[in-house]
């Protein structure tokens, strides 16, 4: 399983196609964790046709943005996002990935019993 040993992550929040204040907030803090760690600040964008949110993220500090688009998407729904956020947690391994609430606390616990491997690397902030 590759690793991103020192990379942060934030989890990006959307409704209706506009990114939450809190997910801006977490990427100017992800980018200090990252620069502390020498890891990559790496934007998490899921919905339908965000990819114009996953652009305005560079502007915030991120170094890439994963993108995850489809129609059934475009409404939040705790367990499809979850699933989602899972398997790339899964496959990438982040150090540390960033949630502002009120997402954090409809997806940590779904994300994080998945990932026992990562446990201790996931954080969630308010």
């Amino acid at each position: 399983m590759p690793t991103s040993a020192n990379n942060v992550w934030v989890f990006i929040e959307q409704r209706d196609g506009k990114a939450a204040d809190v997910s801006f907030e977490l990427l100017s803090k992800g980018r200090k964790l990252a620069d502390t760690m020498g890891g990559s600040l790496i934007a998490v964008v899921i919905g339908d046709a965000v990819r114009a949110i996953a652009l305005e993220t560079f502007r915030y500090g991120a170094n890439e943005a994963f993108i995850v688009e489809h129609p059934s998407l475009k409404q939040f729904r705790t367990l499809p996002y979850s699933r989602i956020l899972n398997g790339l947690v899964e496959q990438h391994v982040p150090r540390v990935v960033l949630l502002g609430r009120p997402s954090w606390a409809a997806i940590l616990h779904r994300v994080s019993p998945r990932t026992r491997g990562v446990d201790s690397r996931l954080i969630a902030l308010i």
